[in-house]
């Protein structure tokens, strides 16, 4: 098993894809329910799924 198949399966280990909220302005990770960055306080907020 590669280390990229055991990283995704420790993120989602369920069926479901695991999703990652990041601020774009300075890389912080975010709260899924953040539409603003608390450290820089951005609103340039992007979700990425993994699966």
């Amino acid at each position: 098993m590669s280390v990229l198949s055991r990283v995704r399966r420790f993120i989602s280990p369920g069926d479901e894809p695991a999703v990652v909220v990041e601020c774009r302005q300075c890389g912080t990770t975010l709260e899924a329910s953040r539409d603003r960055c608390p450290e820089c306080g951005s609103d340039d907020v992007v979700a990425t799924v993994i699966d």
